[in-house]
């Protein structure tokens, strides 16, 4: 009758050996956080238009797509001056990773502000009416940041 006992005994034992999964261990894991340079993309934002295209080209047809529709916008304003001006704006966007683009700021020159006034709300209007954005990313990560656009504004008194 020894054979019962041995049985249970091995049958103990094995049980045991497998239950030891269920202690704690110490386990060691190194984890590298991941950083993000967010000061340059690996690809730059895009219109629809542009989506297919790569590097500098992809960056180019979006500053140009940009700045023609804020042209265009601020084109359809017609604007009184008191004298001939010739000034240069930038424009800066944030451009979230989702893809919406918000105005962050602009900076024009003391005589530009002065002699346009509504130019700011122009402007925002013009944001709000740009099409669809793809954002730009990093590591085929989208990621926010801000763009910067200048504009050319030139003004003729008429005689």
């Amino acid at each position: 009758m020894r054979w019962p006992q041995t049985v249970v005994f091995f049958v103990v034992i094995a049980l045991s050996l497998g239950a030891c999964d269920g202690f704690p261990r110490k386990t060691t894991a190194k984890i590298e956080p991941v950083v993000i340079d967010t000061l340059t993309v690996d690809q730059s934002p895009a219109f629809e238009s542009c989506k297919d295209l790569l590097g500098t080209k992809r960056a180019r047809c979006f500053g140009e797509t940009l700045k023609n529709h804020m042209e265009s916008v601020i084109k359809r304003v017609d604007f009184t001056v008191k004298q001939d001006l010739d000034a240069a704006l930038d424009i800066y966007l944030l451009i979230q990773a989702t893809g919406v683009v918000e105005l962050d700021k602009v900076e024009a020159s003391m005589d530009l502000a002065d002699s346009l006034p509504q130019l700011d709300s122009i402007i925002e209007v013009a944001i709000r009416e740009l099409p669809v954005v793809i954002p730009a990313t990093k590591r085929g990560i989208p990621v926010k940041i801000q763009y910067r656009q200048p504009i050319f504004i030139s003004t003729k008194i008429e005689e």
